[in-house]
């Protein structure tokens, strides 16, 4: 994979290994500060959570996790990390030590959640999770307004403390209008998609990189992203068709 890099103002080439473990990212990911990856299909969400959460933990971050659709007890690493399930609307409060339940209605309780994760200034803080998903679902239409202005306080506040969100959207549960808002605010997009091909399913990423100006081509397999990929250089106004340099 070939990222366009300037360097005195002239377009120079560095060759990076796209893995799972850099999530299409040429900086560090405490570098970015919101990095959405857009699901379409049956992908595995907590995989890429798992994943995530290992690329946070070698950033030596502190990261908590805001879940949503995903349950806190679908796989073991998420016990290592504070956790806010945002999922019930009958109840709210401690679960356990390390799982603190919020109903998705009450925006305050997730920012207070927020609050309370101890903050180390030396080492960067990094939030995970899929809760968008409960947030645009318990809401409705009728909520959504309220939805977006706690998005734009929360990704405000991420810019100014220097805080990192990924955040999971499973884009098949909501509006193309609710996805587009999302998606606007982000730094870096990943896609990950399912689609038929003769009868056979295929999983597909591609890293959409605002913040570095670059993208990747469509890469079958999560776990194959050592396979060539095209780059292509953002326009100001849109995307050109990957090429090949």
């Amino acid at each position: 994979m070939y990222v366009p890099h300037r360097n005195g103002g002239s377009d120079e080439f560095e060759n990076i290994t796209v893995t799972p473990e850099n999530l299409f990212l040429r900086k560090p990911l405490p570098e970015y500060r919101v990095v959405l990856v857009s699901v379409n299909g049956s992908v595995n969400v907590v995989e890429i959570i798992e994943q995530v959460l290992g690329t946070a933990k070698a950033c030596k971050s502190e990261v908590s996790l805001l879940l949503g659709p995903t349950s806190p007890f679908d796989s073991p690493v998420f016990q290592t990390v504070p956790v806010g399930w945002v999922a019930s609307v009958d109840s709210a409060g401690k679960l356990n030590e390390n799982v603190e339940v919020i109903d998705p209605r009450k925006f305050l309780d997730i920012s207070l959640f927020i609050d309370r994760q101890p903050r180390d200034e030396t080492r960067p803080k990094i939030i995970i999770g899929d809760f968008l998903d409960s947030l645009l679902l318990a809401n409705g239409s009728i909520g959504r307004p309220a939805v977006f202005l706690f998005f734009n306080h929360l990704v405000s506040r991420a810019k100014k403390e220097g805080l990192t969100l990924v955040l999971i959207l499973s884009e098949k549960l909501h509006d193309e209008h609710d996805v587009q808002m999302v998606r606007r605010f982000a730094d870096v997009i990943i896609e990950c998609r399912e689609r038929l091909e003769d009868d056979r399913t295929i999983l597909e990423t591609r890293g959409i990189n605002f913040a570095d100006r670059v993208q990747t081509c469509w890469i079958p397999g999560r776990r194959e992203c050592e396979a060539a990929a095209e780059i292509a250089q953002l326009e100001e106004n849109g995307f050109h068709k990957p090429q090949k340099v």
